[in-house]
Formats: structure tokens, sequence, C-alpha cells
């Protein structure tokens, strides 16, 4: 009987992957959805645009707003994925900006341990944005 085995993961690069993802892709992916990046609150999509839409490419136009729903709705079913505590990590420090010693005292753990949760929901949100996406935020050795 063969055991699946899984590549050995590389956590602190990985979670520097997920860093960068907040700071770069999400952000974009927010606003093209319509969306304040700071402030996630549901996951109801708005059945079509606000605009009225005019000319050749109407279709066009409804696809790529779809799309950008889309992509902002994996972003956040991959959060919701997520354990509690690494949804309370994820929103307070890579997408609102929170500091280490604020969102640490909040949840009110040491910083250090806080640290080590940090990690944990990085690496955990990089498996459930794998899942929702298909994208792979992992590092490998």
């Amino acid at each position: 009987m063969d055991v699946m085995t899984l590549p050995k993961l590389n956590e602190k690069a990985t979670g520097n992957q997920v860093k960068d993802f907040f700071r770069r892709e999400y952000p974009r992916i927010a606003r093209l959805a319509g969306k304040n990046p700071t402030e996630l609150k549901s996951t109801n999509i708005d059945d079509m645009p606000k605009a009225p839409q005019y000319g050749n490419h109407v279709e066009d136009n409804v696809i790529e707003f779809s799309n950008n729903q889309l992509e902002y709705l994996r972003v956040v079913n991959a959060i919701k994925g997520c354990s509690m505590i690494s949804q309370q990590i994820i929103l307070y420090d890579l997408i609102q900006g929170y500091n280490v010693g604020w969102v640490s005292a909040a949840l009110k753990y040491s910083p250090q341990r806080y640290n080590d949760l940090k990690k944990y929901a990085m690496n955990e949100f990089a498996d459930t944005y794998e899942y929702w996406s298909g994208e792979d935020l992992h590092v490998y050795f």
C-alpha cells in the first residue's frame, strides 16, 4: 500500500508569499470587484453592475464584472475556510494593517505566541486559497 507523501513545505517562504499576496494582489482584486480592500463584510454579490452599459461590449463588461466578483469571493471563501483565530489574524494584520502589538493585545496573546499563530494562519490561508482558486501560494524545499 503506497502512502502519498506531500513535498516538504517551506513554511516561512510560504508565509512571505501570502503576505505578498495580501500586499500586492488582494487590494487590486478587491478594487476590481468594487469592494473596499480593508473591509470584508459579506459574500453577497450584486446582481448587475450599477453603471449603465452602452455600446457593443456590454457582454464583455458583464463577464469581466462577474469574473472580478468571483475572484474576490475566492479570497473571502479561503479566509472563511481558515480557523477563527487565523481569520482574525488575516483580517486585522494582513488586510487592515494593524501592527503586531495591537493585534496580539487584541487577541490576548504574547507577541511571540502571536507570531507563531500568524505563521500558521498564513500557511492555512495558502492551503484554503489553493482549494478555492487553484493558485498555489506554497513554497517547497
